[in-house]
């Protein structure tokens, strides 16, 4: 069989013990749920399977399944890692090495957050609008009205008021000015310092060491989770060097390598650069079943947890 249900996890965590139980995450029972359903009807294969599949033209079982885990969480560790060790299924994590490394927390966990703590979307939004406004002769910034003609619209999962905001802050500014505006809204959103967050949220080296020896696998997904499709080719070669780096600290392979693309950004500019330094797989967020008959190898895509079956209810995506 040539097909391969890749299926894409960010938080899975039990939320009535976390810091922010109104994050949009998977609960474990959702995800032992999730498991239950995709056993009944896949057969799980390794990177390795998938891997002799696209380059050496080997078969998969009937419906096929991998499940990959983005971002790096604690959860991933904490939670999921004894699940799958007991069931004997293989992970494939991609952990972004700057918060592991420096104690930070990724803009776009920053967003989470706030999104988590915010009363209504509409008054997330006023606080945004009111920033840009305020930060608008400083920066020389366009009247915020401006950004929200252009970024502002229904998404798949979320609201335009929600998209707006996620794409403002994720790349339609400028990385200083990103990160003045989110250290306001952490500041006035959140009751934890960055580095205490940091060290709660993400796996440490030595976890995914672990997982590493214990048969998961943990591929890149860049230094600083930036949109590659936005860097010029000297940035992105900086993100793969790093992260290579960083993975064969944690005994991960930087041979025939996996790239995991952050917000699925990329294009033939980084797909040239992933060649140059080895890399045999890409996987995107686009949301369909692979097909190792006709995708890329490097352009392979994946479904959300959200388009599989969940209980009792699905929920919108953090991305």
């Amino acid at each position: 069989m040539s097909e391969c249900t890749i299926v894409m996890y960010h938080y899975v965590r039990d939320l009535s013990r976390s810091r922010y139980p109104d994050i949009n995450a998977l609960t474990v029972e959702e995800f032992r749920y999730q498991l239950d359903y995709l056993e009944s009807e896949h057969s799980f294969i390794t990177i390795d399977d998938l891997r002799s599949a696209l380059l050496d033209d080997e078969s998969l079982p009937e419906n096929a399944a991998l499940l990959t885990f983005d971002d790096g969480f604690a959860d991933h560790y904490e939670t999921v890692f004894p699940i799958l060790k007991q069931r004997e299924i293989q992970g494939a994590f991609f952990p972004p090495v700057d918060p592991i490394e420096n104690d930070t927390v990724l803009d776009v966990h920053k967003i989470h957050t706030v999104l988590a703590q915010r009363e209504t979307d509409e008054e997330l939004l006023d606080t945004v609008l009111d920033l840009l406004e305020y930060y608008q002769e400083q920066f020389g910034l366009k009247p915020p009205s401006e950004y929200y003609d252009e970024l502002a619209e229904e998404g798949r999962w979320d609201p335009e008021e929600i998209v707006f905001i996620k794409r403002l802050l994720q790349h339609a500014l400028s990385e200083q000015v990103r990160g003045t505006i989110l250290d306001d809204l952490f500041d006035q959103y959140l009751s934890v310092d960055e580095e205490t967050l940091s060290r709660e949220w993400y796996m440490s080296k030595d976890q995914l060491r672990v997982m590493a020896d214990d048969g998961m696998y943990v591929g890149s997904h860049t230094a600083n989770h930036y949109w590659l499709d936005t860097l010029s080719r000297e940035e992105v070669v900086n993100e793969v060097e790093l992260s290579l780096s960083f993975l064969d600290e944690i005994n991960s392979p930087t041979e025939d390598w996996v790239m995991c693309y952050p917000y699925g950004g990329y294009n033939e500019m980084v797909i040239d650069v992933l060649r140059e330094y080895d890399c045999g797989l890409g996987f995107t967020t686009n949301p369909q079943v692979a097909d190792t008959d006709s995708n890329n190898p490097l352009e392979l895509p994946r479904l959300d947890t959200n388009d599989l079956p969940q209980s009792p209810v699905n929920k919108n995506s953090e991305y």
